[in-house]
């Protein structure tokens, strides 16, 4: 029995590798950095109770309450226990202005009224993660936290608790760890299988001081399972190079990963995509160019820089990041003692990596089946141009789709319908194995997908 052709359908095709890529000439793959705000960092310490660092967020943008809510910890080694790390909160109409309410759950010395939402129970607090779980029936853990307890005198009591709260204010702890792992973590639902899924560091602590990523999941929250390595460092990663976290969530047809590279010898932190068809077998993306680098010296972000501990934000047409932005290097407490912010981040949709050409160049897929009535893609070509034509699976132009045929397409487009003769319709090549080439002078394309009905 044949090769099952690949489909095209409205699960966006990203063009991260030659998966569906048959041959291509006159082109390169193009890693792309999300724009940094101008207003950075948008969330700073500027309570007594933060210090000189706001770290590692959580950001989620509720659609039942429509606001964005963000949960930041605060990190000061010189603060006494339990006031060096604790949770807090803050709400955010847009994203940029952000509000830091008074809860009166905890004290800090002196101040009743604080946005802090998690403490220590008498050790060390590291690294928190917080989902809103909808499909959760529970309303009591509505929301999902994940985080790290240290315990210096007591190894086996620390790891990655777990914590619920109605309404991401007012949490409950787990009595034990999750796992005794740690201390970087991420916790995320993945709908598609149903399960959660916790990424951090292999346990079990205190056995290795070497940095790399493993996977644990649960059907419940309670129990977990797991631990194996997902990502290591590799000979082609540079000479002391060790993985600190990643973040990842599910993007149309892909698992989307940012990794978090420790560079020792630097004592730096900046951050690569990488990607996996099954959340489990991970690949890097083009020539492994960062994602996210680190900003100029003095800037708030010149040694770590690492989006959020949660999926980017959708806007209309934009991915919208927030990431936490360090001054101080790791281990290190000079020129800048631990200062940090939050910064954001603006990507445009799809935009995570693209196919790139100056002088014409061309790709050509893999014979595909289109399973839709015409096709999209995301595309930048206003200053040259993108043609597509349809063949056989032996390259013979379909009457009706070849290059002469295209409508050139040269302009800026998030979604833009590929036409033949001013038609979109390619419902005639329903469940026909076909190969789409594209051509593209000084321009790039994001995207492909099909499309039904009128969108």
């Amino acid at each position: 029995m044949g090769k099952k052709n690949m489909r095209v359908t409205n699960r966006r095709i990203l063009l991260l590798d030659d998966y569906i890529i048959e041959e291509m000439a006159g082109i390169k793959r193009v890693v792309h950095q999300p724009d940094k705000d101008n207003n950075n960092p948008v969330l700073y310490p500027d309570k007594p109770w933060e210090g000189s660092c706001v770290a590692l967020c959580s950001v989620i943008y509720d659609t039942e309450e429509r606001v964005f809510k963000m949960w930041y910890q605060t990190y000061n080694p010189s603060f006494t226990l339990p006031y060096n790390a604790m949770v807090c909160y803050a709400v955010s109409s847009d994203g940029i202005a952000w509000e830091k309410p008074a809860l009166n759950f905890y004290e800090y010395p002196g101040v009743k009224k604080n946005n802090i939402v998690l403490m220590h129970r008498g050790g060390i607090l590291d690294c928190h993660c917080v989902i809103k779980d909808t499909s959760e029936p529970d309303s009591d853990k509505r929301y999902k936290m994940t985080y790290y307890e240290g315990y210096t005198n007591d190894i086996p009591k620390s790891g990655i608790y777990g914590a619920c709260s109605p309404d991401g204010i007012y949490w409950q702890s787990s009595p034990h760890s999750l796992v005794n792992a740690g201390d970087r973590n991420f916790l995320a639902k993945d709908v598609l299988r149903n399960k959660y899924v916790l990424l951090t560091r292999p346990g079990p602590l205190g056995k290795t001081s070497y940095r790399t990523i493993a996977k644990y999941e649960s059907d419940d929250f309670v129990n977990w399972s797991g631990g194996e390595k997902i990502l290591s460092p590799d000979k082609h990663d540079p000479p002391e190079t060790q993985y600190y976290g990643m973040v990842s969530f599910s993007y149309q047809n892909y698992y989307l990963g940012f990794l978090e590279l420790f560079h020792i010898t630097s004592r730096k932190i900046d951050t690569e995509l990488v990607f996996s068809r099954d959340g489990q077998r991970w690949k890097r993306t083009a020539k492994r160019d960062s994602f996210l680098p680190c900003g100029a010296w003095g800037e708030f972000d010149y040694a770590w820089a690492f989006p959020a501990n949660s999926m980017p934000v959708r806007c209309e047409e934009e991915l919208h990041f927030w990431y936490e932005g360090r001054k101080s290097l790791h281990w290190k407490e000079t020129p800048f003692y631990p200062c940090g912010a939050i910064g954001r981040a603006i990507l445009r949709v799809d935009g995570f990596c693209s196919l790139k050409a100056e002088k014409e160049g061309f790709f050509i897929t893999k014979p595909v089946i289109i399973d839709g009535d015409f096709l999209v893609s995301n595309v930048s070509s206003e200053n040259g141009y993108l043609d597509v034509a349809v063949t056989t699976p032996e390259g013979k132009d379909i009457e009706g789709f070849s290059r002469n045929d295209f409508d050139r397409i040269s302009e800026d487009s998030t979604y833009r319908k590929l036409t033949w003769q001013r038609s979109s319709d390619v419902k005639l090549l329903a469940e026909r194995p076909v190969r789409i080439k594209f051509f593209i002078k000084n321009a790039e394309i994001y995207s492909l997908w099909a499309g039904t009905g009128l969108f």
